[in-house]
């Protein structure tokens, strides 16, 4: 999934999950949003963003242990999701930055040829 817009959508399906979470409250969660929670776990996992999925089953196995650190564990996924997307970001822009540096070279170089 190298394909920003497809990270951009899995970042923003987390970020949903993550609201209804804090609204509805820990407690309240039901199978599948469990579910829907192991999903982008596994998606998270499959990108590489490894540490961010470790967040993701952290926070899984608190509620479903019905641990007081639920709450830590939501506030923790949340930041590494923040983290992950602000780095994301900045790789994106590094390389058209990049890229539009390259090919401003190449045009000055096809000129002075």
């Amino acid at each position: 999934m190298s394909d920003w817009h497809e990270v951009v959508g899995v970042i923003e399906r987390l970020q949903g999950e993550f609201a209804d979470l804090t609204v509805r409250g820990l407690r309240a969660v039901g199978p599948n949003h469990l579910a829907s929670l192991e999903a982008l776990r596994d998606e998270f996992a499959r990108i590489n963003a490894d540490h961010l999925s470790g967040r993701i089953g952290a926070l899984i196995e608190a509620i479903r242990n019905d641990d007081r650190g639920s709450s830590a564990a939501l506030l923790q996924a949340q930041t590494s999701l923040r983290l992950f997307e602000r780095l994301r970001t900045q790789e994106v822009a590094t390389a058209a930055l990049t890229a539009m540096l390259d090919s401003d070279g190449a045009a000055a170089e096809a000129e002075e040829a």
